[in-house]
């Protein structure tokens, strides 16, 4: 009877040497994906942050006094410069945020119409601006709408903060 071979002869043979390799290669390509999952979580928490900090800072009712602003005070800067990483985000998520912003871009309409019929009314001499109270509540009513949509897409944004993209991830199973 032979003896037991030795390990490192056992490592010189063609199967050791393709189990290794395969073994390397698994946690190769297992290692490159926690990268990229924790790239891709970071980068859409970087994402939630930003639109929180500026839904947030678009909610302006409290600053009102009784008229509505007759110029743009609402910024979309973030909104508009994250460009497709808005993927990265919850279904739930996009659709809040786009619906923040889609009431701002009406918003931002009524408010300049507004402003155009304050300022040729005030331009035409005997014309009463019998409708600016109408119009001052209709925009006040409006502001408040986004205000409360500003606030379920900050705090879908908060709830989602911290747990990653939106992609499937074949680690969340584990």
């Amino acid at each position: 009877m032979s003896p037991p071979p030795l390990p490192w002869e056992l490592l010189s043979k063609p199967a050791a040497g393709n189990l290794l390799i395969l073994i390397s290669a698994l946690v190769g390509v297992g290692g490159s994906w926690l990268i990229y999952e924790t790239k891709m979580d970071n980068r859409a928490n970087a994402v939630r942050r930003s639109l929180i900090a500026e839904i947030d800072s678009n909610n302006i009712i409290d600053d009102l006094k009784a008229d509505p602003p007759m110029h743009d005070v609402y910024s979309t800067a973030v909104y508009e410069s994250v460009g497709s990483d808005i993927a990265l985000l919850t279904d739930e998520e996009i659709e809040a945020v786009a619906e923040v912003y889609s009431h701002i871009t009406k918003l931002r309409q009524s408010q300049s119409i507004h402003g155009e019929l304050i300022r040729d009314l005030e331009t035409e001499e005997g014309k009463e601006d019998t409708m600016r109270d109408n119009r001052d509540k209709i925009l006040l009513v409006n502001i408040k709408r986004l205000e409360a949509k500003s606030d379920k897409a900050s705090d879908k944004l908060e709830e989602n903060l911290g747990t990653g993209y939106s992609g499937y991830s074949v680690l969340s199973n584990i």
